[in-house]
C-alpha cells in the first residue's frame, strides 16, 4: 500500500513543478501589460479543465474503460508533444538582452 502512495506522490509533485513551468512560460510570453491575466486565464482554464477530464473520466470508466485509459493516455503523449511547441529560453534571454540594450 504504500508504494501506490509513494507513486501518488511522485505524480502529484510531478505536476505542480510541470504546472510552475507553465507559469512561468505564461510570465515570459506575454507582455507586462497583461501578464497578470495571461498568468489567471492559464490558472483557471487549467483549472477548469482538469475538473471537465475528471467527469469524462468518470463516465469514460462506467461505460468503456479500455477506452478511458486509451484517450486519455494519447492526450498525455499529445500534450507532451505540444509541450516542444513552447519557445526556447535561450531566444528569450537574447530578445531580453536586445530590449535592455534598446531601452538604454
Amino acid at each position: 500500500m504504500w508504494t501506490v502512495s509513494g507513486a501518488c506522490l511522485v505524480v502529484f509533485l510531478a505536476g505542480v513543478l510541470n504546472f510552475g513551468f507553465l507559469s512561468t512560460f505564461s510570465v515570459d510570453i506575454f507582455p507586462t501589460s497583461v501578464k497578470a491575466m495571461a498568468v489567471c486565464l492559464t490558472l483557471m482554464v487549467g483549472r477548469g479543465s482538469s475538473v471537465l477530464g475528471i467527469s469524462i473520466l468518470k463516465n469514460m470508466f462506467v461505460t468503456n474503460c479500455e477506452l478511458a485509459f486509451y484517450l486519455f493516455g494519447g492526450l498525455t503523449v499529445v500534450g507532451g508533444l505540444i509541450g516542444f511547441l513552447l519557445p526556447s529560453d535561450v531566444k528569450m534571454v537574447k530578445n531580453h538582452k536586445e530590449d535592455t540594450k534598446q531601452e538604454t
